[in-house]
């Protein structure tokens, strides 16, 4: 049973690494105006980060803990894992109609992946300075932040991006590296 949890929050939270990105994009791209992205992306960090905490304080805590020791790695893994989905994406694509429900169940639970992952993340940095549950709050605004980061444009939008973007794979790479343990 606690396998198949585990699985099911490992899934959930893949997805955040393409729920942060995805709500970093314009809304002349995405047709969502940047403080409904903000607010998706602090909604949705909240809750899933509270999931977390409150459910899995263990396996976020050695999550945390894989962030901490092994950056680098978890970043590579987290990076691969990404071009492992898009994979997943195009096979899923090529089966026809079974292929495209798989898909649909495929990207709402990598995107729950990712922010599961953005989460974990954010929460390992902050954590040390202001403690957990706080760092669950702080982590929240960031992501909205991230979300509203469109508004701004520009090289402060660039930035945001590709700060989610790494937090998040290395977020993915640990959860990966726990799972596997």
């Amino acid at each position: 049973m606690n396998r198949r949890l585990t699985r099911g929050v490992l899934v959930a939270l893949a997805s955040t690494l393409f729920a942060a990105p995805a709500a970093a994009q314009s809304s002349t791209r995405t047709g969502v105006e940047p403080p409904v992205q903000a607010g998706i992306a602090f909604v949705s960090t909240l809750i899933i980060g509270t999931m977390l905490l409150s459910n899995l304080e263990g396996y976020t805590a050695r999550v945390a803990e894989t962030i901490r020791n092994r950056p680098l790695e978890s970043l590579g893994i987290g990076i691969f894992a990404l071009f492992g989905f898009i994979v997943l994406v195009f096979l899923c694509a090529l089966l026809g109609v079974i292929g495209l429900l798989l898909l649909v169940v495929v990207i709402f639970g990598f995107a729950f992946l990712s922010i599961a992952a953005n989460a974990i993340a954010y929460m390992t940095v902050f954590a040390p300075y202001v403690g957990r549950l706080p760092s669950l709050v702080l982590a929240a605004l960031v992501a909205a932040a991230f979300g509203y980061l469109p508004a701004v444009g520009g090289t402060t939008a660039l930035v945001g991006r590709i700060v989610s973007f790494l937090l998040g794979a290395v977020g993915l790479g640990a959860m990966t590296i726990v799972y596997r343990s």
